[in-house]
């Protein structure tokens, strides 16, 4: 009897043992299953996230960008017929100083000069009449540059200078021929005023002498400011990413 009652109580037990242990087995797979859904969502929460964040930030540079796209290129062949010097005092929403002169470069008097050989498009260009230092104005722009022609000599240097509220805040400059047009490439940003200036080089051209200068297709920028909404989508994006990176890191 006692054995028989010993052999019941061990199997009983085994058993329980048993069972408690195909329970652990079971919660440990239902567990590891709800970790594995949670991660998983988790992990389409994460995509989820850098998905939304690219195309906020993608849309945010594309809106601010379309702000500086529209350049505007000023070739002073609208303005009318001028068989030498001409003045001009505004021209394409700005306001030229005196000395700033339209010229048809394709006159015969004009011929073999510089005033000829810088005409980048159509047949007038902008001369700074007297070799005078001269400027052009307006409420705020982006100057993003020009080409310059020597009138008369080889070597000329041509100076810009960018200015905002009457303090200089830009400075460059090119060397150029008569024979033809060199690009300067200035990217002045929100400037109210460009002056331009020019000297050196060595007399080249019969019929004429002087720091003269040519220039043509002046390209500018009006939108130098993007407007408060865009500022406001591209801070917002931004911030988010900085936000994501940490959060990453941690």
């Amino acid at each position: 009897m006692f054995n028989k009652a010993y052999h019941r109580n061990l199997l009983e037990i085994i058993s329980y043992v048993f069972g408690i242990y195909l329970a652990c087995l079971i919660v440990r797979f239902l567990l590891n299953h709800i970790h594995s859904k949670h991660n998983l969502l988790r992990e389409r929460r994460k995509i989820v996230k850098k998905r939304s964040l690219f195309i906020t930030v993608t849309l945010a540079i594309m809106l601010l960008m379309s702000g500086f796209a529209n350049a505007t290129v000023l070739t002073f062949d609208d303005m009318g017929d001028c068989h030498y010097y001409c003045n001009f005092s505004s021209y394409g929403g700005f306001s030229w100083s005196n000395d700033f002169v339209y010229v048809n470069g394709r006159n015969s008097s004009n011929s073999g000069t510089g005033y000829d050989y810088g005409t980048v498009s159509g047949d007038y260009t902008a001369v700074n009449a007297n070799e005078s230092v001269v400027n052009v104005t307006d409420g705020g722009f982006d100057f993003t540059g020009a080409y310059f022609t020597s009138a008369w000599r080889t070597g000329l240097t041509v100076t810009a200078k960018g200015f905002s509220g009457g303090a200089e805040i830009y400075s460059a400059y090119v060397v150029v021929d008569y024979n033809s047009p060199t690009w300067l490439q200035t990217d002045f940003l929100n400037v109210d005023q460009v002056v331009f200036s020019s000297y050196g080089g060595t007399e080249a051209v019969d019929g004429g002498s002087g720091a003269h200068f040519a220039m043509d297709n002046f390209t500018v920028n009006e939108s130098s400011v993007p407007e408060p909404a865009t500022m406001i989508l591209l801070g917002s994006g931004l911030a988010g990413l900085v936000g994501f990176r940490k959060k990453f890191k941690k």
